[in-house]
C-alpha cells in the first residue's frame, strides 16, 4: 500500500469513531490481539460534533442548545497472518511486504464514556487462567477492566471446533467521578499485587487496587492532588506511570512519575505515602519542559532510565539519579502524546513516539543494552552519568492526518526480532487505525 513518510502501510482501518489508544496484548499466546480505543462526543439531535480530549471537562455539556455526551468503545483485532520478518531485498528488487498481513475484528464493547487511555495488564489475571486484562480510563471518571476471553496459541483449533467466540468481558468498573481520567499505567510484580496509577483532569493522581481473582471491585486507595497552576487552580495531569523495577528486584508499585499541563514533572515515593498524606514529592522538575508534560514511560529493563514527552515537541531521556536536567533531548515535531520503549531487551535503545500533529517517530536513543539483564545488571549509562550519543529519529510514519494519539509495537516474538518492526497506530479526527512496517532499524 501507500508510503507513510518512510513507513510502509500494511493496512488501514476505519476505527468508526475518534481513535485515542492502541495496545498490543502482551500475554503469552495472545500477542496477535491488538485493541483500539475510541472517544466521541454525540449530540442528542443525532449529529456528531467530536472534540479532542483537551475539551470541556464535563461529561455532558451544551452547545448550540443540544446536550452532548461522550461515548467510547474498545475494538479488538486479531492479526490473522504474520507479516514478513525478513530484511528488504537488495537494491532494485521488490521490497513490498506480503499483502496477506491483515487485522480482523475479533470483538468489541461500548462504554458510556469516551476512552482516553487503555493498557493491558503486564501479567495474566491469574497464573492458571492466563486471562489478559485491559484497563480503560474514561471521560466519565470510571476505571473499567475487561478480560480477554480467548484461548492460548495451542488451543485455537479446539476453540474453532467448539464454536466459542473471542470476547471482552467486563471484570470490574468503578463509579463515576466528576473529572476525566486521562492516563493509566499498571505496576509490575505480578497480578497478586497489581496496582494501577491514574492521572486526572483536576491535577490529581491516584493508586487503584484490584482483587487478583476479580472477586472484588477495583478500589481507589491513594488519591492525592499532584499538580496545580499558580494560585492553586486545577490543571490537567496528562500522564502518570510506574517505575519499572523488575531488573532491580524491587517492589513494582513503589515509585510513580507524573506530568501535567503546568510543565512540571514530579516523582512520588509510594512507600512514604506518595502525596496522599501530604508528603512532598521525591523530586520536582520544572523549567526543563517548554510546555505541558504529556507523555512518559519508564525503561522496561534499565532501573534508572525513563523518557518524557511534552507539547514542546521534544523527547527527553532521564537518569532518575540525576534529575536536574535530561541526559538527552531530541526534537520530534508535532507534540508528544505517547511513548513506548521497544520491549525486546536487545532493542531497548529504540523508542516509539506518537507525535500528534507530526505522525509517528521511532528514535534510537543511543543506549547500549547488550549487557545481560537481571538483578545487578549494568545500565547503559557511562561512568560520567551520560548516555551514549543518541542517533535521533530512525523511522517515520506520516499517514495519520491529525492528532496521532496511539501507537504500539507488535508483540509477536517474530515481529520483535525483525529489523523492520511492525507497529499499530491511530489518530483522532480522521478515525484512522493503521498497521505499518518500518524501514530496517538496525544493521544485520
Amino acid at each position: 500500500m501507500g508510503d507513510g513518510g518512510g513507513g510502509r502501510t500494511l493496512q488501514e482501518i476505519d476505527a468508526g469513531a475518534n481513535a485515542c489508544s492502541v495496545e498490543w496484548c502482551p500475554t503469552a499466546g495472545l500477542e496477535h490481539y491488538v485493541s483500539c480505543a475510541t472517544y466521541s462526543l454525540a449530540s442528542d439531535d443525532t449529529s456528531q460534533d467530536n472534540a479532542a480530549p483537551t475539551g470541556s471537562l464535563d461529561d455532558t455539556e451544551t452547545r448550540a442548545g443540544a446536550a452532548q455526551t461522550r461515548t467510547g468503545s474498545i475494538v479488538l483485532h486479531k492479526l490473522a497472518c504474520t507479516p514478513p520478518t525478513s530484511p528488504p531485498a537488495p537494491a532494485g528488487q521488490d521490497t513490498a511486504p506480503s499483502s496477506s498481513a491483515r487485522l480482523e475484528e475479533a470483538a468489541s464493547v461500548s462504554l458510556d464514556g469516551g476512552v482516553l487511555d487503555s493498557k493491558w495488564s503486564p501479567q495474566p489475571l491469574t497464573d492458571s487462567s492466563g486471562a489478559a486484562v485491559l484497563a480503560c480510563a474514561t471521560s466519565t471518571g470510571r476505571l473499567a477492566l475487561y478480560t480477554l476471553c480467548a484461548p492460548g496459541a495451542g488451543q485455537r483449533e479446539e476453540q474453532e471446533e467448539s464454536g466459542e467466540r473471542t470476547e471482552l468481558r467486563q471484570l470490574s468498573c468503578s463509579d463515576k467521578k466528576d473529572n476525566l481520567l486521562l492516563s493509566l499505567d499498571w505496576s509490575g510484580g505480578g497480578m497478586a499485587n497489581a496496582k494501577i496509577v491514574v492521572s486526572q483532569s483536576d491535577g490529581a493522581v491516584a493508586i487503584w487496587r484490584l482483587h487478583p481473582n476479580g472477586g472484588a471491585p477495583i478500589q481507589e486507595i491513594e488519591p492525592w492532588h499532584a499538580h496545580a497552576l499558580r494560585g492553586g487552580a486545577p490543571t490537567e495531569a496528562w500522564i502518570s506511570f510506574f517505575r519499572r523495577p523488575e531488573c532491580a528486584g524491587e517492589d513494582g508499585a513503589s515509585f510513580v512519575v507524573s506530568g501535567a499541563d503546568d510543565a512540571a514533572m514530579k516523582g512520588w515515593d509510594l512507600r512514604a505515602g506518595g502525596g496522599s498524606n501530604g508528603t512532598s514529592p521525591a523530586f520536582v522538575c520544572k523549567g526543563q519542559h517548554g510546555a505541558g508534560v504529556t507523555a512518559g514511560q519508564w525503561h522496561p529493563t534499565l532501573p534508572h532510565v525513563f523518557a518524557s514527552g511534552s507539547y514542546d515537541e521534544s523527547v527527553r531521556i532521564w537518569d532518575a539519579r540525576t534529575i536536574r536536567e535530561p541526559v538527552s533531548c531530541t526534537p520530534t515535531g508535532g507534540g508528544l502524546w505517547r511513548l513506548k520503549w521497544h520491549p525486546d531487551p536487545d532493542r531497548g535503545n529504540l523508542l516509539l513516539a506518537a507525535c500528534m500533529h507530526a505522525g509517528m517517530r521511532v528514535l534510537d536513543t543511543g543506549m547500549d543494552i547488550s549487557h545481560t539483564l537481571g538483578h545487578g545488571s549494568q545500565s547503559s549509562l557511562a561512568g560520567n552519568g551520560e548516555l551514549e550519543v543518541p542517533k535521533g529519529i530512525v523511522a517515520k510514519y506520516t499517514r495519520h492526518a491529525s492528532m496521532a494519539y496511539g501507537a504500539d509495537w507488535c508483540l509477536l516474538p517474530t515481529m520483535l526480532r525483525s529489523r523492520c518492526a511492525v507497529i499499530a497506530s491511530c489518530s483522532f479526527y480522521d478515525s484512522l487505525f493503521c498497521l505499518w512496517q518500518t524501514t530496517p532499524l538496525w544493521a544485520q
